[in-house]
């Protein structure tokens, strides 16, 4: 077994174009003091999770005993790396035929063994419920939404906004950008595939991640969370309470998840979690957060399946609305940063697992205007 993590900061914020007395550099200190924030909240939740992993290991080992959780792994392990007694089967044309048998075969042993043990797959779900139920409780995700973003329908922009007139109108490229990550594993695996999809010249946030788990491991969790924004500057003619109106395109927001019950006691939870965030630097209690579209999948209810779909289908048109709870001041450059917030968590039981999130925007229009 093994516990791996990984973390990554990078951001760009250039000064406002006439500078206007603005330390740019200050933008980048208090991006440094929320990526630390983020990282030692991460960390304590890691080592909460770490824990209730090793309990439910020694619970677990407890009710099956040693040996028969070494049988049962090596079993395992073994079936695995022989392709179920197969070997290669490339240019077979009977391989789908032979491999299904293989496994069908595999089954049953896994059920032997079992049975040898006076066990039966029936005596660890309790153990595997009161898991995913603990570990979800621990890494829920605490929003930091104060319920001024929205999200709108096309229908609902008011017509004086599109006008724009009073309302100016932001288009990419925008000023800057901003990413952070964090993920973490712990059992038996590899490190994610991950790629962001931050880009200030076309407006484009998010990210796409990929976990795969081929070993057979007592429990093992991954978790991982990306942070997506571009940036722009704005100075505001008036005073007054900061009325954003912004146009979004989807450019891919999917889901895969392939999954195979090794034994016929395993079990896998697998969750995707995304939001819209909006953050401000004129000093207000102004970053705002709002849900976008999350996924979970638990089983395994079948031996072996693939799920994939489009959460929203490309190219669909959405809006975003929110006013700030504070007036920004007139005159004074103003940084606004808008993008997404996306998690993307494993925790599986002796079940291979390959599981993909794509989530990727683009910003096309940022309306604003200063409210009295």
């Amino acid at each position: 077994m093994a516990s791996r993590s990984g973390t990554n900061l990078e951001f760009d914020v250039p000064p406002p174009p006439d500078d206007g007395g603005i330390d740019a550099l200050a933008l980048g200190r208090l991006t440094t003091a929320r990526y630390n924030a983020f990282l030692s909240n991460m960390e304590s939740r890691n080592a909460a999770i770490l824990e209730v992993l090793e309990q439910s290991r020694n619970a677990l080992t407890a009710r099956i005993g040693t040996a028969n959780l070494k049988r049962f792994r090596e079993f395992s392990r073994t079936e695995r790396a022989s392709n179920y007694g197969l070997g290669s089967l490339a240019h077979d044309e009977r391989a789908p035929a032979r491999l299904a048998a293989a496994r069908r075969a595999s089954a049953a042993q896994a059920a032997k063994l079992m049975q040898e043990a006076n066990l039966k797959p029936s005596d660890l779900r309790p153990l595997n419920s009161a898991l995913l139920q603990r570990v979800s409780e621990i890494n829920a995700r605490t929003s930091r939404g104060k319920g001024r973003l929205e999200v709108v329908s096309e229908a609902q922009v008011p017509a004086r906004v599109l006008k724009g007139n009073p309302y100016t109108v932001r288009k990419p490229p925008f000023d800057g950008w901003e990413w952070w990550y964090s993920w973490w594993w712990d059992g038996f695996g590899d490190d994610p595939e991950f790629i962001h999809y931050t880009n200030s010249q076309s407006g484009s946030v998010g990210h796409r991640s990929q976990w795969e788990v081929w070993d057979a491991g007592g429990w093992d969790f991954y978790t991982l969370s990306v942070h997506s924004s571009v940036g722009f500057w704005l100075k505001p003619a008036k005073a007054g309470k900061l009325d954003l109106w912004i146009k979004n395109r989807c450019g891919g927001a999917r889901y895969k998840v392939y999954w195979y019950d090794e034994a016929g006691w395993s079990d896998f939870g697998d969750n995707m979690f995304s939001s819209w965030t909006v953050n401000l630097s004129s000093g207000t209690s102004d970053e705002d957060e709002t849900p976008m579209w999350e996924m979970h999948f638990n089983g395994p209810n079948d031996e072996e399946k693939t799920l994939s779909g489009d959460i929203v289908p490309p190219n669909t048109v959405g809006w975003l609305h929110m006013t700030t709870s504070d007036a920004i001041p007139a005159n004074v450059w103003t940084y606004v940063k808008i993008g997404t917030y996306d998690t993307h968590q494993m925790l599986s039981d002796d079940v291979s697992l390959d599981s993909i999130m794509k989530n990727r925007w683009y910003f096309e229009e940022v309306h604003y205007d200063t409210l009295d």
